[in-house]
């Protein structure tokens, strides 16, 4: 089961990356995030899904791109995301991504992914608190994917981080903060007068 092939990378993971070390080695790893709630917010209607790690040095870094990364471990596969950044600075990066530890924050940051799309159905109470404030420490953007009635209950603590949603039932969305936007899969229907964002594929040839 995916779930629990990712608890088992995170897991060793920290044996061979402790938490300790990545936070100690941060100022010389780090490049500053970009925002993407503010692209989103100044009209950004695509986020672009790449198929591949080296599409990303073919983008010209002024919408937003994504990655899959729910399958993968946590390898030097990733550095590709900062090769990419110091190459563009201008890159803004999202990873839809199986968000479960704390620790996966300091990855993220060591990396330089500017947001996360994630299943907050898969973390507990306790663990969101502390995800929440490592997100606004590094200023990593939250995007939580919503499935139901709880998982929205969830983000109601945090409006200042929840502010872009995926929704997988249209039923939800207008129970939605007022001012929050929707990313919709490009298989939805879209409508452009309504704040939502399609994520596409983008194939480069």
């Amino acid at each position: 089961m995916l779930l629990e092939r990712k608890k088992l990378s995170i897991e060793s993971k920290k044996k061979d990356l402790p938490k300790e070390f990545i936070k100690q080695n941060l100022g010389s790893l780090l490049i500053d995030v970009n925002d993407v709630y503010e692209r989103v917010r100044n009209g950004l209607k695509v986020i672009s899904l790449l198929d591949s790690f080296e599409d990303l040095y073919k983008e010209d870094g002024n919408g937003v791109v994504a990655l899959d990364i729910s399958n993968m471990e946590y390898d030097a596969t990733l550095d590709n995301i900062a090769y990419a950044k110091r190459i563009n600075d201008n890159l803004c990066v999202v990873v839809e991504d199986i968000l479960l530890d704390e620790y996966q924050m300091y990855l993220y940051n060591m990396h330089n992914i500017d947001g996360v799309i994630f299943d907050i159905g898969n973390v507990d109470k306790d663990d969101l608190k502390n995800i929440v404030f490592l997100s606004q420490v590094m200023g990593i953007e939250l995007i939580a994917s919503i499935h139901s009635i709880q998982d929205l209950e969830k983000t109601i603590e945090y409006p200042e981080t929840f502010r872009v949603f995926m929704v997988t039932d249209d039923k939800l969305t207008d129970k939605l903060p007022k001012g929050a936007y929707v990313i919709k899969d490009e298989s939805s229907p879209y409508d452009e007068n309504n704040s939502y964002i399609v994520i596409k594929r983008k194939r480069y040839e």
